[in-house]
């Protein structure tokens, strides 16, 4: 649904702009001929890509940057920057990429890259070595779709067949009770690919067709063709449905919507909006409050009664007649048409059937691979161990189940080879709307014992987080887009804490940590100390903290100041916070290929051949950046210290670095180049010296 071919807003980006009015972080959006674009910058590199996402067409301006990747405001779907791939559902698209070239101080952005599908292989695949003969999978819907869509893009050329039990292509169910039903989204947007897709990737797609049982030892699939039966009351689970539904409109004015669950105020929303009268009823005292608390659920029925639905709460439907619906209290409500919306069960008499482990639904472990080795199983029914709750759970949304269609695709072909297999790690996002307003939220919280509240829920601008003895487990925004995505990477990283009243990305990082093992706090400390206000650092933790090496520490709670990132170069200095000139910078491509400025904001890193060499690197770049010592001195200084640690006769460099791990939370930026030096800190209180180490020197 996105559209790149849009107003010409925004500056002619073919036409060249300064690189120094684009800021570390930055997106500019403009257009090169028809198309509109957009610029960004990420560390010392610029992208230009298609200004929207491909699932629904918001503006990825809106969005943020993380890493070398954009994600969308609206679905939190995720593109690389720099191959286009949509590396989260619901994007299934790439987005377009243009090439970007410097000259004289411009950035232009030229030639137009070709673009794929989402089923195309993308370069650099991993070449598993024993793919399956085939692949058959069973259902074919979100998390089907998605997997047999990532099983070609990965570069899997085997048969591939998909089974649904509906008649039509893979669609885009939730927007069966939004839009669609509401008449504000064509019939042509259903569908996620046309059928000529699947054709066109050879994935054979068996529509109408229902599958009664699995054998695991044969690994075959036994089929049925059922019929389909139609009542005069309505459930919403097809596109069928939704049709049947929307048909149904043309001569009833009358409804009523059983069941107060996030489907069944979507109906509501849009059956209004087709000028319906409706009543909703609910065992509930309030909308959504299980899922979504008071606040929330008074927020939701407020909106929903302002467009005239008339709730019936605490209530429950005990007859439907031809024209009416019986309460359990008494009251008898007209209607011509009669929306079930009251939820369903996992279906899993299938699974049970073929001796798969059953709880709750099947259960996966975290490669979603049930247990039964080579049969995998995501969407509605896949319960896995989320690594985020540190729970077992099942997820009910449509942007879940793709994204694990599209891990248990790569798992699949992995096999059993455990280092390329990808285990499922993706924080839960879903969304609901109602009329012009969304709530987007992230995380999973089935119980809380807090709910903090930032913004103004009446206003339909806040954020709501649910935590449990201090910890955020899940983020509801209302609009706003962006700090939904924040919240979505702050909670991919663990532990995180959260004063109340407050958002995590714009606390004190002091409260951030308060909870943290003592090690980390130690070390955390001494990089609030660095980069300090407290108050101002926490987005940099969170971007640190959610990089692979910085998360297995802080998780294991066994950090010290010796096997946190530091002593491998991974991240010492976010040099755009200091405002460093960009000349500075480029010097250290003469002093050490190895030593970049990492794509995730700016952060100095190094990748030499072994520890020792990172720290130093890293250190000397530092030195580079900041102006206290020149490219050939470096070099120098380089060469002369790795060799005498080599020969184990340190020098005072080499000295200076070994004792920065002593380093007091006072002076976490001792990077000293001399004994005199190192002394004179000493000396000043700035940091200390063992006995046995100062005896050395």
């Amino acid at each position: 649904m996105s559209d790149d071919h849009a107003p010409r807003d925004g500056p002619d980006l073919g036409q060249g702009i300064p690189v120094e009015s684009l800021a570390d972080g930055a997106m500019l959006a403009g257009y090169v001929g028809a198309e509109a674009v957009l610029l960004l910058r990420s560390g010392e590199e610029l992208f230009a890509t298609g200004a929207t996402c491909t699932h629904y067409g918001a503006p990825l301006n809106e969005g943020i940057i993380v890493g070398d990747t954009v994600r969308c405001p609206w679905h939190h779907a995720c593109f690389s920057l720099r191959t286009g791939e949509a590396l989260r559902a619901p994007a299934l698209s790439p987005i377009a990429r243009w090439e970007v070239e410097r000259r004289n101080g411009m950035v232009y952005v030229t030639r137009k890259r070709d673009v794929t599908d989402g089923a195309t292989p993308m370069p650099g695949r991993v070449d598993f070595r024993n793919p399956p003969a085939s692949i058959v999978i069973v259902g074919a819907s979100a998390a089907g779709n998605a997997a047999a869509e990532m099983l070609r893009r990965s570069g899997y050329d085997g048969p591939i067949t998909m089974i649904g039990a509906e008649p039509d292509v893979p669609y885009d169910r939730p927007n069966l009770s939004k839009d669609y039903l509401a008449g504000a989204a064509q019939e042509e947007w259903i569908p996620l690919r046309p059928r000529e897709f699947y054709h066109e990737h050879e994935i054979t797609l068996l529509s109408g067709v229902r599958v009664t049982a699995i054998d695991p030892a044969t690994r075959r699939v036994t089929l049925d063709v059922p019929g389909a039966d139609r009542a005069h009351v309505y459930y919403l689970r097809s596109l069928a449905d939704s049709r049947a539904i929307i048909a149904a409109t043309g001569s009833a004015h009358r409804a009523v919507v059983i069941g107060a669950s996030f489907i069944g105020l979507e109906v509501a929303a849009s059956l209004r909006k087709r000028g319906l009268e409706v009543h909703v009823v609910g065992l509930e005292a309030r909308p959504l409050e299980r899922v979504l608390g008071p606040e929330l659920g008074d927020m939701i029925r407020a909106l929903h009664e302002s467009q005239g639905v008339v709730f019936h709460l605490g209530e429950t439907a005990t007859v439907i007649g031809d024209n009416t619906v019986s309460l359990k209290g008494g009251a008898v409500l007209p209607a011509d048409l009669v929306v079930i919306g009251i939820g369903v069960r996992p279906s899993v008499a299938l699974a049970e059937r073929a001796g798969l482990t059953i709880d709750r639904g099947v259960a996966v472990n975290e490669y979603l691979e049930t247990s039964t080795p080579g049969i995998f199983a995501a969407g509605d029914i896949a319960r896995w161990p989320d690594p985020h709750s540190g729970k077992r759970i099942r997820v009910e949304h449509w942007v879940v189940a793709e994204r694990q269609g599209q891990v248990a695709a790569r798992n699949m072909l992995a096999g059993p080879e455990e280092s390329l297999r990808e285990r499922l790690d993706a924080v839960p996002f879903f969304w609901s709307r109602h009329y012009d307003m969304s709530i987007r939220y992230v995380g999973h919280a089935e119980r809380w014992d807090e709910i903090a509240i930032d913004g103004d829920l009446a206003a339909h601008d806040a954020t709501v987080t649910f935590l449990a003895a201090g910890k955020a487990l899940a983020v509801a925004t209302v609009g706003r887009d962006r700090a939904s995505l924040h919240s979505e990477v702050a909670l991919e990283y663990k532990p995180i804490t959260q004063h109340k009243e407050k958002n995590i990305m714009t606390m004190d990082a002091n409260t951030v940590i308060k909870d943290w093992p003592e090690d980390s706090r130690t070390v955390t400390a001494a990089l609030i100390t660095k980069y300090g206000p407290a108050d101002e650092v926490t987005p940099t933790l969170v971007t640190w903290l959610n990089r692979g090496p910085w998360k297995k520490i802080v998780a294991s709670k066994d950090a010290t100041p010796h096997n946190f990132p530091f002593p491998h170069g991974d991240i010492v200095e976010n040099f755009t916070e200091y405002k460093v000139p960009s000349e500075n910078l480029s010097k250290l491509a003469q002093f050490d290929g190895s030593v970049t400025v990492s794509r995730t904001r700016g952060l100095l890193s190094a990748r030499c051949h072994d520890e020792e060499a990172n720290h130093l690197a890293v250190n000397l770049a530092h030195d580079i950046i900041k102006g206290k010592t020149n490219v050939a001195q470096a070099r120098q200084t380089y060469v002369d210290t790795m060799l005498a640690f080599r020969e184990h006769k340190p020098t005072p460099y080499m000295r200076a670095l070994q004792f920065k791990p002593q380093a007091s939370a006072g002076d976490p930026d001792i990077a000293l180049v001399s004994t005199d030096q190192l002394k004179k800190a000493a000396k000043e209180g700035k940091t200390t010296i063992p006995a046995a180490a100062e005896a050395r020197l």
